[in-house]
């Protein structure tokens, strides 16, 4: 789920001499026991498996079953699509490091306007939860956003009654910056929404966690850091 709200755009060619535009050159990234790469023709039948899953689907934006047609052609849409692309989404494939297994995935939604500005996403198969992968892949989603592409501000919501992810956010320590009341009509129904923030300025301040292997292109975050300055 997304909340929308108006943004200044910066003065023309103004982006604070960051990277903002199309990441063609992402291949993977991983952390201490995942790999976040994107997706295959490989995934289709574990895609349409987890978002076919009720549990799953219940606070996301999709209908169950969920195809394998469809997860086809999600897949084949992606495949010319790249990161960092001002005003679309991405998503990056999950896939535990140890087993090659294919669990879920991550979004990162670039601000048309201001690129400078990203919202992101989370979903993972039922019996991949309860281990912290949601965490770690978040956490390595964040490390690309506001290392590699130098992101501001990075944003995310959810529904009020989805807990589990409400407090995976509190446990990023994403900044609950407002509770909407019966803003969005969702599945036939009016929701509350939690909408979340965090600044690169937070987030960089924040010591990598102990044992951490997070790379962005075979970097680390630390390497990265030193790169662009940090």
């Amino acid at each position: 789920m997304t909340s929308h709200c108006e943004l200044s755009p910066p003065p023309a060619g103004d982006t604070g001499g960051a990277r903002h535009g199309p990441d063609v050159a992402f291949r993977e990234g991983r952390s201490e026991r995942l790999v976040i790469r994107r997706f295959g023709v490989e995934d289709v039948a574990s895609f349409a498996a987890y978002r076919s899953e009720p549990a799953t689907a219940r606070y996301q934006s999709w209908a169950t079953p969920f195809s394998q047609a469809q997860a086809s052609s999600f897949i084949e849409s992606l495949q010319s699509a790249h990161p960092d692309s001002p005003g679309a989404w991405f998503q990056f494939a999950v896939v535990e490091a140890a087993t090659g297994v294919h669990i879920g995935d991550v979004a990162a939604g670039v601000d048309s306007d201001d690129p400078r500005v990203a919202t992101i996403g989370v979903t993972l198969t039922t019996s991949a939860r309860g281990k912290g992968y949601a965490g770690e892949a978040l956490a390595w989603l964040l490390d690309y956003l506001f290392v590699d592409r130098q992101k501001h501000r990075v944003t995310a919501d959810c529904d009020v009654r989805n807990s589990g992810a409400a407090a995976l956010l509190d446990h990023l320590r994403m900044r609950r910056e407002a509770h909407h009341l019966q803003s969005t009509w969702w599945k036939g129904e009016w929701v509350d929404e939690y909408v979340y923030a965090l600044l690169a300025e937070e987030w960089l301040e924040r010591p990598s966690p102990p044992g951490s292997t997070h790379t962005v292109g075979g970097q680390s975050r630390a390497t990265l850091r030193t790169q662009n300055g940090r």
